[in-house]
């Protein structure tokens, strides 16, 4: 190959060589290369120009056409590519939130080793009488089963209700057969051991909020966040906060009825978390 193009510079070489000679020569030796015939001198002069024109910037007369439209795929391969390391890219500034997140719940729960948690994407929502329930892209080729806790962060959000081997359905958990044993707290008291502990949250659909009673002297305000602590899958996570007290219907004297909702509307998140394996305590 390399001798093939030192031989073809050559050529081209000499082919100037003679038309700087025919420029300057006397008429009868310009006259005698004009009756040189035509194929000859296309013959000596295609190769040399060829190999100009496949190094020129442009398709030049005489490219090769299969070389254009390589260098169209090639093009077309390039963008195909740096698509592909946008979305790597994406991909791991996810992954690093999510870690993120993980180790911030594992310091906010207490906990000595971090629950196993796997992220999701919502696909479907189903609103129904009974509750929403979401699709999410994980099934049990992942890991996953009935019955575990999902969140967004650390906001509750649900439980898995039944598995395919590539999707999940989850019940959101503002539906009225949804109960919790919460202790209520201050938002900077998020740790376990303050506030006021083991009441009872019920959901109604017609206030959609969760609900529960407390002693009037209790000290439990507007903004206060309920932080549950049975089921024992999702202790540690947040139900919601307070938004409203007022004097229990049944014992006005003694008691308050205390409103919560969930910090935000958690029936329109698109990216959650399935705690497959709950944390370990310092205590267990």
């Amino acid at each position: 190959m390399r001798r093939s193009l030192l031989n073809q510079r050559r050529v081209l070489l000499l082919l100037i060589a003679a038309l700087l000679v025919a420029a300057l020569a006397p008429v009868r030796w310009t006259a005698w290369l004009v009756r040189v015939p035509q194929w000859v001198v296309e013959t000596t002069i295609a190769p040399p120009t060829d190999l100009l024109g496949r190094l020129g910037p442009g398709a030049a007369p005489g490219a090769d056409p299969r070389q254009q439209v390589d260098a169209e795929t090639l093009r077309a391969q390039i963008n195909e590519l740096q698509r592909m390391n946008y979305f790597l890219h994406q991909q791991l500034r996810e992954a690093h939130e999510e870690l993120a997140l993980m180790r911030q719940i594992t310091v906010q729960l207490g906990l000595e080793r971090p629950p196993a948690m796997l992220a999701a994407t919502v696909t479907a929502r189903d609103a129904r009488r009974g509750g929403t329930l979401l699709t999410i892209n994980r099934g049990s080729r992942h890991g996953l089963r009935d019955g575990l806790t999902v969140a967004a962060g650390r906001d509750l959000v649900g439980e898995v209700v039944r598995t395919g081997p590539l999707t999940a359905t989850v019940r959101v958990m503002t539906h009225d057969q949804q109960t919790f044993e919460a202790i209520v707290a201050p938002p900077d008291a998020l740790n376990p051991g303050e506030g006021v502990s083991h009441l009872w949250l019920q959901y109604s659909s017609e206030h959609e909020a969760f609900f529960t009673s407390v002693a009037a002297d209790a000290d439990v305000e507007v903004g206060h966040y309920a932080i549950s602590q049975r089921p024992r899958a999702t202790s540690g996570f947040i139900i919601g906060r307070g938004v409203e007290v007022q004097p229990d219907p049944e014992q006005a004297i003694l008691r308050r009825r205390l409103l919560i909702r969930p910090r935000f509307d958690i029936r329109r998140v698109d990216r959650v978390i399935v705690v497959v394996r709950a944390g370990a305590s310092s205590a267990s």
